[in-house]
């Protein structure tokens, strides 16, 4: 198989230096092609497997295997940032799994506050604290907030769900007059809120392209692109998998490996809220009864026990 596949490589260099003969049967397929790549990639010869995933890929521009086998590749090879960019390729060749849109939004009610802190700032007390903003405009999940600007003033997000954000704020007010505000992050009513939020199009996806948003999510974490991660890492759980992988395909994900780089990324990027929620469905007894009842109490609870949280993360994956 070998040199069956080396005379294939010199053949497809003769045929690119030299005219070619159409009524010369094609003595290789695409997926001839492919079982090559893998069978070079499961031998972990990864510079001939690349060779042979490239070649697929000029045989099919929308290849999505082949784009999969060729991230794989770089990735072993060391190449991370190719082998992201390859695996996004992989999942946009025949689908658009999400896209960006922008929204602009006047809240008649007041977003539910938690206050973290106040200091004196004369002639101000400034508070501090984050707030639950539900984004009611939304009608598919929430993958990330691309911006999320109050009055023109950007919002620090700290976390955020499939129709929430979760963000800082911080609130001056005169001490001459408890009710003027002087300066705020934190929507109001009346205030014009502006965000660019990139959200799920599809439900199901077929096996190859799901895999590739695993294999993103993966090397994400690894270059420590930990809110890509965290991005990826929502769209894989998600989006249900169809089908099954062709038997050449030597290597694939599960749903655990999705969400044990889920886990670890929510920590990463301290969500705190995420991280004890995550672990909250890994033991329901924890952190306490009734937790998943009230968002407001629960995320108030994450923000001011991170220790407890972090305790319980490390137990969970075997230490820091």
């Amino acid at each position: 198989m070998k040199n069956k596949g080396l005379i294939f490589v010199s053949m497809l260099l003769a045929v690119a230096c030299g005219p070619v003969n159409k009524t010369a049967p094609e003595p290789y397929t695409r997926e001839d092609v492919l079982a090559l790549g893998w069978q070079k990639y499961a031998n972990l010869e990864f510079a001939n497997a690349k060779q042979y995933f490239d070649i697929a890929i000029r045989m099919d521009s929308r290849d999505a295997e082949g784009y999969y086998g060729l991230a794989l590749s770089y990735a072993s090879l060391g190449l991370k940032s190719d082998a992201i960019s390859n695996a996004v390729i992989a999942l946009f060749a025949n689908y658009t799994p999400y896209t960006t849109e922008a929204y602009e939004d006047t809240p008649s009610v007041l977003v539910d506050t938690i206050v973290l802190t106040s200091y004196v700032a004369f002639p101000n007390r400034v508070y501090k604290g984050i707030y639950i903003y539900h984004l009611p405009k939304l009608t598919r999940p929430l993958l990330r907030m691309s911006s999320f600007r109050v009055n023109d003033y950007p919002a620090e997000i700290v976390d955020y769900g499939e129709d929430y954000i979760i963000a800082e704020f911080f609130h001056a007010v005169l001490f001459t007059n408890p009710d003027s505000v002087t300066s705020s992050t934190l929507p109001m009513p009346g205030y014009n809120v502006v965000y660019s939020a990139e959200v799920l199009n599809v439900d199901t996806i077929p096996a190859i392209e799901w895999n590739a948003i695993a294999l993103v999510e993966d090397l994400s974490y690894i270059v420590q692109d930990y809110w890509r991660a965290s991005q990826y890492g929502h769209m894989a759980r998600l989006i249900t998998s169809s089908g099954t992988l062709p038997d050449r395909v030597v290597k694939y994900f599960t749903m655990d490996d999705v969400k044990d780089i889920h886990l670890r990324t929510f920590y990463e990027n301290g969500q705190w809220y995420s991280l004890a929620n995550e672990l909250h469905n890994m033991d329901n007894t924890w952190p306490y009864p009734g937790w998943g009842t009230d968002m407001k109490a629960d995320v108030a609870w994450a923000f001011s026990n991170q220790d407890v949280i972090k305790s319980r993360y490390f137990s969970v994956i075997g230490g820091p």
